[in-house]
């Protein structure tokens, strides 16, 4: 940092409980404020053994009152972190950000391979992501469209990965799944720009109930259409059947239900895709944005 003069730093790391006191010390002595980005629910993805609960305890007692402002992505985590903090700070909820500039509209008609169409899923393999559950939906409504395909964008060296594809089999789907591994980013923007459809298909809990699926604003950013199941605070933002298609969570029949109507009804869906492009240009877009996050 040399002897330039800065105004705050953000931390975005979350499990060090030096790495907060060292550069917090160091905004300090800058006259800087020190900030956090609160994306997800502390500490719930891990392994609750009772040396990680104590740790977890200890870093909540002692690191959040270290910033003096921190960034929610949810009015759910609003509320957690507001009764671990200092008084003062200030909690701003901000939902998630997407520069349109890098997705322009694609046409669906040039996605697939051997003229096949597909409907795409990117992110983790995690349960609490709900792939599960949309290669049970996808089986259900496979036989009425048999010419659109199931691509899966994400870490296949996830231990989730071999048990995705033995659900696969036992689902006598495997011929149209395709588990495609981690992706350039450069090439994300094609890949997503030209699926029939985009699914976030979380699943209720804590986790989900307290974050905002960021892939949502890439998802929306293509004009495609996204069907997501209903958690976390979406409906703040966007409207069933309008900008976006919402399901329930842990339903994997009403997944299947909402694909079909948007495989059935494409003009429909179109209009919903266009729709929820503008969404995230008016919601989502980080200029949008920018100015609260300055002032």
């Amino acid at each position: 940092m040399g002897g330039r003069p800065f105004d705050a730093m953000h931390i975005f790391t979350m499990g060090s409980l030096v790495l907060p006191l060292i550069i917090g010390t160091l905004a300090r002595m800058r006259g800087a404020v020190l900030l956090y980005e609160g994306c997800e629910l502390p500490f719930a993805h891990q392994r609750q053994t009772r040396w990680n609960q104590l740790y977890a305890r200890e870093y909540i007692r002692w690191v959040y009152k270290r910033y003096d402002g921190i960034f929610v992505i949810s009015e759910y985590l609003a509320r957690w972190f507001s009764h671990r903090v200092r008084p003062t700070p200030h909690l701003i909820r901000v939902p998630i950000l997407v520069d349109l500039d890098q997705f322009s509209l694609h046409s669906p008609t040039a996605g697939g391979t051997n003229g096949h169409g597909y409907i795409a899923y990117t992110g983790s393999l995690d349960p609490c992501k709900g792939v599960d559950d949309l290669l049970r939906a996808f089986a259900l409504m496979a036989p009425a469209h048999p010419d659109v395909q199931l691509w899966i964008l994400g870490n296949t060296n996830e231990p989730d990965a071999g048990r995705l594809v033995e659900l696969s089999r036992a689902l006598e789907i495997a011929s149209r799944v395709r588990l495609l591994g981690l992706v350039p980013r450069t090439d994300l923007p094609r890949l997503l720009g030209q699926a029939k459809a985009l699914v976030i298909p979380h699943r209720s809990g804590d986790r989900t109930q307290a974050a905002f699926p960021t892939k949502l604003g890439e998802y929306l950013a293509t004009g495609r259409p996204v069907i997501a199941t209903q958690v976390g605070e979406l409906d703040d933002y966007l409207t069933d059947s309008v900008d976006v298609y919402l399901v329930p969570p842990d339903d994997p029949q009403a997944l299947a239900v909402r694909l079909r109507e948007v495989l059935d009804r494409p003009e429909d869906a179109g209009v919903v895709g266009r729709r929820g492009r503008q969404t995230a240009r008016e919601r989502f877009e980080y200029r949008a944005q920018g100015e609260r996050l300055v002032k």
